[in-house]
């Protein structure tokens, strides 16, 4: 069956299950997509149709509560619920530590409302999903895409990990408080929507070398999202309230593509050297350490790609070797940081991969170049946002970072990409 999801409203995918002629169907377990302007007054309703009655948390941080938090307390109190509240501190890392803490609440929460960004709503999830609890998801900002997915990136013994979480059973997204947001977190919704088409090219290329799966239906609707928000460029300077709703929708459908391929794989390494280089970078702007991290990885696809592909290649004899060679490199301890590498890719493999690639290569440059324009159009929009607001681009960036953060990046993907063929094969100290 034929699904054309780019017609499809983006209210009406929820509770679905599509059949699609990509060979799988791609199901949307969370039951209510609302938005609108004060669409807050449905709370109690949208409640009442999860859970009847009974004791709600609401999840949310300090710095983003007032003044829209009371209101989500009044309307549930309205509607008969028994409220008790947690409020993190402003700026909080989304670590899964907090998720313990939520855990010594009392066991007869059978509702939880998260009002916030990315890190609250990560942090609620994998709280309802170890509880079996019923999720509202509100958003604070039309800024990331965690909302509708159906994992949470959490830290877990320092390192930032994609771990299975549950979306929400309701979406709720009132444009009143969404058009309040600041104009950081309006401009890092394009390095969201940017980093899945990076990792759209991944999936391409696992489909073509490897035969994977691929849905050009859901892929459609990713070149959709990008497009829809690279047009309201200049209403979004404007924070005019008919951009900021389109870009909202923009991000919830890109949001719903994660969710609907459910599975893990979708999470590649650009997210992951995104999260690497940002944590270790501090003073970058929201949504920044995204495009670098795009531009990063596809200069050296491209380069890669690009050159001659016909000399032999040593493989190391084991992974210490490639470990020391590349710690040479990023001047760190790689074997004892991360004792995670996999090195399963025999000579054989190796070799037919490679004459697949070769025999793939125009294909694989078109695909790469159409995506790379569509993300430099983007990359355009977000600098304009940022500068009319006033913030500059003078960040000095350093080779050996973004390097390193691209070298970790491949140890927490199993997604067969390029970068880690690359680098599995000898081949990312010579391009690096």
């Amino acid at each position: 069956m034929n699904v054309d999801f780019t017609k499809i409203r983006t209210s009406n995918f929820a509770d679905k299950n599509f059949i699609c002629d990509c060979g799988q169907s791609h199901k949307v377990a969370t039951q209510r997509i609302v938005i609108g302007e004060n669409a807050l007054m449905l709370l109690g309703e949208l409640a009442q149709s999860v859970v009847p009655v009974g004791k709600a948390l609401l999840i949310s941080c300090e710095d983003i509560f007032q003044p829209y938090g009371n209101k989500v307390i009044n309307r549930l109190v309205g509607a008969g619920y028994a409220v008790i509240k947690h409020i993190f501190k402003g700026n909080i890392l989304p670590d899964i530590k907090y998720c313990n803490i939520l855990n010594a609440l009392p066991e007869d929460i059978k509702l939880v409302i998260c009002f916030g960004g990315g890190t609250v709503c990560d942090i609620a999830k994998y709280f309802c999903y170890m509880r079996g609890i019923k999720l509202i998801m509100i958003p604070s900002a039309p800024a990331v895409f965690g909302h509708l997915s159906n994992y949470s990136a959490l830290f877990q013994d320092g390192i930032k990990r994609y771990i299975p979480s549950m979306p929400p059973n309701i979406l709720l997204c009132d444009l009143t408080a969404l058009c309040g947001a600041t104009q950081e977190m309006i401009a890092a919704a394009f390095g969201q929507l940017c980093s899945m088409l990076t990792v759209l090219f991944d999936l391409y290329y696992a489909k073509v070398i490897f035969g994977g799966h691929y849905c050009e239906n859901i892929a459609d609707m990713l070149f959709q999202v990008i497009d829809m928000g690279i047009n309201e460029g200049e209403g979004l300077k404007a924070k005019q309230s008919s951009s900021i709703y389109i870009l909202t929708e923009a991000i919830l459908r890109c949001s719903l593509c994660i969710q609907m391929l459910q599975d893990g794989n979708v999470i590649g390494s650009p997210y992951y050297a995104a999260d690497i280089f940002s944590f270790n970078n501090k003073n970058f702007l929201y949504g920044e350490s995204v495009f670098i991290m795009h531009q990063k990885i596809f200069s050296l696809y491209k380069l890669f790609l690009e050159n001659d592909l016909s000399g032999d290649i040593l493989l190391p004899s084991d992974k210490a070797v490639h470990a020391r060679r590349l710690s040479e490199i990023f001047g760190i301890d790689y074997y004892k940081t991360l004792p995670k590498i996999k090195y399963d890719l025999g000579v054989k493999t190796y070799m037919v991969t490679k004459y697949k690639i070769e025999e793939y290569r125009d294909d694989l440059l078109r695909f790469l170049n159409d995506i790379g324009q569509r993300v430099e159009k983007a990359a355009m929009v977000y600098k304009r946002i940022y500068q009319d607001a006033g913030y500059l681009f003078n960040q000095k960036l350093k080779n050996a970072d973004t390097a390193q953060a691209i070298a970790l990046a491949c140890d927490f993907n199993d997604l067969p990409c390029l970068l880690s063929y690359m680098k599995n094969g000898g081949l990312f100290e010579k391009y690096i």
